[in-house]
């Protein structure tokens, strides 16, 4: 079997993800593509979303997408997220012959040397970079990845700009799937909004 490691915040899941996930599934013939949410988020002060709102909401979105799984190893497993453990923890699950993919942003190759066990992370998967605009527009000379860097539609929908909108009273309906905008519109409802 070959199965994808898909890991980010997900804080919220959007369709960016959501078409990103299929596209990475269907050029790499994958038969189980796995969303992994970190359990910690580099860098942010403030989540929108707790853990296990992220997992439910992952869970509801997906779960009637054939190959799509949602996993959380990584909340589960508690601290700091590094990719190596996720892997290896995914990996404990299958028996027999598999092929696993990880699969990250292209954005993420530069610093990818730096990674937590990064030579040992190359040994136990093939690494497959996803890009969401021009591949010429990335300068590739010097970094080590095993796979080839995938190109996907360049779909314009981030976290960031889901959050900075809800901050605006924006809408984020055709952004987000169906359950997510429901559960964000209750969540951040004035009698619900503790700010």
């Amino acid at each position: 079997m070959k199965i994808g490691i898909f890991g980010g915040s997900f804080d919220p899941l959007h369709y960016g993800h959501l078409i990103s996930a299929q596209n990475l599934m269907e050029k790499l013939k994958l038969h189980t593509l796995f969303f992994v949410p970190t359990n910690n988020q580099y860098m942010k002060k403030k989540t929108l979303l707790s853990p296990s709102e992220r997992i439910d909401l992952i869970h509801e979105a997906i779960y009637d997408v054939p190959g799509f799984r949602v996993s959380a190893v990584d909340i589960i497993r508690g601290g700091k997220t590094y990719s190596i453990d996720t892997v290896r923890d995914i990996k404990k699950t299958y028996c027999g012959e598999n092929k696993f993919y990880l699969l990250i942003g292209s954005d993420c190759l530069k610093d990818l040397y730096k990674w937590k066990e990064y030579k040992q992370l190359k040994k136990e998967v093939t690494i497959y970079p996803f890009h969401r605009c021009t591949i010429h527009d990335l300068n590739l000379s010097g970094l080590d990845y095993s796979g080839k860097i995938i190109k996907l539609p360049n779909i314009e929908i981030s976290s960031t700009d889901i959050k900075k909108r809800l901050k605006q009273g924006k809408s984020i309906r055709y952004l987000v799937p169906p359950n997510v905008y429901e559960y964000l519109m209750k969540k951040m409802a004035p009698s619900s909004n503790s700010e």
